[in-house]
């Protein structure tokens, strides 16, 4: 089974969402409390994948906490990348507009993509740089 995958969300529309998380993933629901989820993410040095309907407002308020890299995903390759080059702990997923499978499809990249440390160290310098600010 894959590692750990936090799921959250603050909206109501996900509930189909998360059964076909649930088949894949070893998932872990929880509450829509921002501090919650940063905890949990944190703690059990994981990745979250956040559904909502207001995607730049959840994004502003993750990366406010210390250690968190959260980013909005619209398409598969920022979902890659997000995490390979900028170690994002957290992926957001705007509902509104895109679709529950390839939800899906996002959460399974997540949980397979690693921080890409090894073939270009700048990568770890960067994180290192936005550690600094926060």
């Amino acid at each position: 089974m894959n590692r750990l995958l936090l799921f959250a969300s603050d909206c109501g529309k996900v509930e189909c969402l998360l059964n076909s998380f649930e088949k894949y993933f070893n998932v872990q629901v929880i509450e829509s409390n921002y501090k919650q989820i940063v905890n949990e993410v944190l703690s059990k040095d994981t990745q979250c994948v956040f559904v909502t309907e207001n995607s730049l407002k959840s994004q502003i308020i993750f990366n406010k906490f210390d250690k968190i890299r959260a980013a909005i995903c619209y398409n598969q390759y920022f979902v890659q990348m997000c995490r390979e080059h900028n170690d994002a702990n957290v992926i957001i997923i705007p509902l509104d507009n895109i679709a529950q499978n390839v939800a899906l499809h996002f959460a399974q990249g997540l949980s397979q993509a690693e921080f890409d440390t090894k073939t270009t160290p700048n990568h770890q310098r960067r994180v290192n740089k936005l550690n600094l600010i926060q």
